[in-house]
């Protein structure tokens, strides 16, 4: 009770070639980890790990919390992982990505 959830930061970028935001809101940056596979750092702090992520590419299918081989990353109160994938699981660089966190901000 009391507790205030709201999109506390996105981001929509270039994950092919050299990455880079298109547009974001409290994202420090973004760093490619190989195909398909990218970190993202908020330049706010979660409240705690439990914050909700959504996402979409143009191409592409997401997978939260994991790298292209399936391996669970937990995500950190700064930043979160995550990978693209074919929808026959491959994985991918898409064009446009988009990433949104919602949860309490500490």
């Amino acid at each position: 009770a009391g507790e205030r959830k709201v999109v506390a930061a996105w981001g929509y970028f270039n994950g092919s070639g050299t990455v880079a935001f298109y547009d974001s809101l409290n994202m420090s940056s973004l760093t490619d980890l190989g195909t398909g596979e990218y970190s993202l750092q908020f330049s706010i702090t979660m409240a705690n790990i439990n914050y909700a992520q959504y996402g979409g590419t143009n191409a592409c299918r997401l997978s939260l919390c994991h790298d292209h081989n399936g391996v669970h990353i937990a995500p950190t109160t700064t930043a979160t992982t995550f990978c693209t994938l074919e929808y026959n699981t491959a994985a991918m660089d898409a064009v446009r990505v988009c990433l949104c966190i919602v949860g309490e901000v500490a």
